[in-house]
């Protein structure tokens, strides 16, 4: 005799039926759930991508306007002038290449190490490489000179500074070295040539650190006897 199925007052149909239905709607429910939260995950991502592209693409639009600033007979400051790019003038250029070669060679405990990231930042392609070997040699290796005498100073003094080439610079410059209190000091002559070349502003910081925008490319130094 054949099994009679149950039925109920709330299930339509067989009660085993109703079981193996709800079964399947579960699952397919889960299913459905979690595709959903995957269609969501993907579009979560693909908008941050979008918003990192574009914020990206900001970022590498952006300019540095160097703000020309003059005092008038008053004494109040007025924008003379805005510029994407600042062109240093001849005097300009000059009075930077005297300042990288004092950046070089001054010495003191205080200030050296300052003095040497401020050159690094000044120089590129092979300026890089001679810095390095500059320093490292014994007559100009700061913590070497002040390992041996804990209060030894050089000088820096200007004598003069001409163009002698499109971007390019003769300095001439006086060292006086100290080694150390009540001692004679040592005072030599140099000459540097310096090639100069124009590598901007990129950043706000920049233009603190480096007003002209300038960079050196190469140099040569020699003692000058004149």
């Amino acid at each position: 005799m054949a099994k009679k199925s149950r039925t109920t007052d709330h299930v339509p149909g067989p009660m085993e039926e109703a079981a193996v239905r709800a079964y399947f709607e579960r699952g397919s429910g889960e299913a459905v759930q979690k595709g959903a939260w995957k269609l969501v995950a993907m579009g979560s991502l693909a908008l941050c991508i979008l918003i990192m592209t574009g914020l990206i693409t900001v970022l590498l639009k952006q300019e540095v306007h160097v703000m020309q600033v003059a005092k008038d007979t008053s004494g109040q400051l007025q924008v003379v002038g805005q510029a994407a790019r600042f062109e240093p003038d001849e005097d300009t250029k000059m009075a930077w290449a005297s300042n990288y070669a004092a950046l070089m060679t001054e010495i003191t405990p205080a200030i050296w190490q300052r003095n040497v990231e401020s050159l690094q930042q000044r120089s590129v392609g092979v300026a890089l490489d001679q810095i390095k070997a500059y320093l490292q040699a014994p007559d100009n290796n700061p913590p070497s000179l002040l390992a041996r005498y804990p209060l030894y100073v050089r000088e820096y003094r200007r004598r003069s500074v001409n163009k002698v080439a499109a971007n390019t610079y003769l300095v001439r410059y006086e060292l006086t070295s100290r080694a150390a209190a009540n001692v004679s000091p040592v005072v030599k002559s140099f000459a540097m040539t310096v090639t100069l070349v124009q590598i901007g502003h990129k950043t706000r910081d920049d233009v603190f650190r480096n007003p002209e925008g300038l960079a050196a490319m190469n140099f040569s130094i020699s003692e000058d006897n004149k």
